[in-house]
This record gives structure tokens, C-alpha cells and sequence, in this order.
């Protein structure tokens, strides 16, 4: 297993949807989410997707910044990290500017744009996953000592 895979398993638990009585529905949660519109939430399940998605994130970002910091060259490893950080600030804005949509926008269509966005990210790793894995595996190298020489 390379840098890339401990990303693919932390990424579908946040893509998880608890949103109703019975198991937990995968991708077709969101959808699912019209469905149960107006039913009774049991409060454990907003509780234990929060938990999920919180394990998810735990799970992904230290493989990210270990991958940045390892694979950065090191005249560039700072500037590289800070960008990682960067990613985590824009894509929290996108994520408040996305959810401004859920009153002018149906359930279903609002957690169906979620569902498209997630699958359009499993879609581009599809796509450039081996040639992503390629270079990381070129840019494999021995960890350099923390006193810099």
C-alpha cells in the first residue's frame, strides 16, 4: 500500500450518509435524504455521522501532510505545506459558500450536488491515481535528518 491508499479509505467514511432508521446507506444517502424528509431523526445518527466524519479527517490529513512533507522538494517543503494548509482554509469556505444553497435548493438536488462533487473527486484519482502514484514512487527518497544537515 503506497502514500495514495490511506487516502482512499478515509475518504469514504466522510462520504457516508446516516440520514434515517436502518443501516447507514453509502452514496445513496444524500438521495436517500428526500426520502426521509419530515420523518423522525434519532439524535444518535447526526452524532455518529459527526463522529465518522471526524475520524475520517483524522485519518486523512496526517497521510497528506506526511506525503507533502516527504515527497516536497526541500528547498520547497515549507512553501508546499503551507499550501496544504491553504487547501484546508478554501475548501472550508467552498463547503459554507455549498451550503448556502440547502434553503433555495431542494434535498434532493442539494444532496444529490454533494453526492456529484464526491464522485467527481473519485473520478480524478481514477484518472491520474497511477500516474500520481508513479511520481511519488520517483520522488521516493530517505527521510532527511531534523538538524538539516
Amino acid at each position: 500500500m503506497h502514500d495514495v491508499a490511506p487516502l482512499a479509505v478515509g475518504v469514504p467514511p466522510a462520504n457516508l450518509r446516516l440520514d434515517g432508521p436502518g443501516p447507514p446507506r453509502y452514496l445513496g444517502g444524500p438521495v436517500g435524504t428526500a426520502l426521509w424528509e419530515g420523518a423522525d431523526l434519532h439524535p444518535i445518527w447526526p452524532v455518529l455521522y459527526s463522529a465518522g466524519l471526524a475520524i475520517s479527517f483524522l485519518y486523512c490529513w496526517p497521510t497528506l501532510l506526511a506525503l507533502v512533507s516527504r515527497a516536497a522538494p526541500a528547498n520547497l517543503n515549507a512553501t508546499l505545506m503551507g499550501f496544504c494548509f491553504m487547501t484546508l482554509f478554501v475548501s472550508n469556505t467552498l463547503i459554507g459558500w455549498i451550503g448556502g444553497f440547502y434553503e433555495s435548493m431542494s434535498a434532493a438536488a442539494f444532496w444529490s450536488m454533494h453526492a456529484g462533487i464526491a464522485a467527481g473527486g473519485g473520478v480524478v484519482l481514477a484518472l491520474f491515481g497511477r500516474r500520481l502514484d508513479r511520481v511519488l514512487r520517483s520522488a521516493d527518497r530517505p527521510p532527511r535528518p531534523l538538524n538539516g544537515s
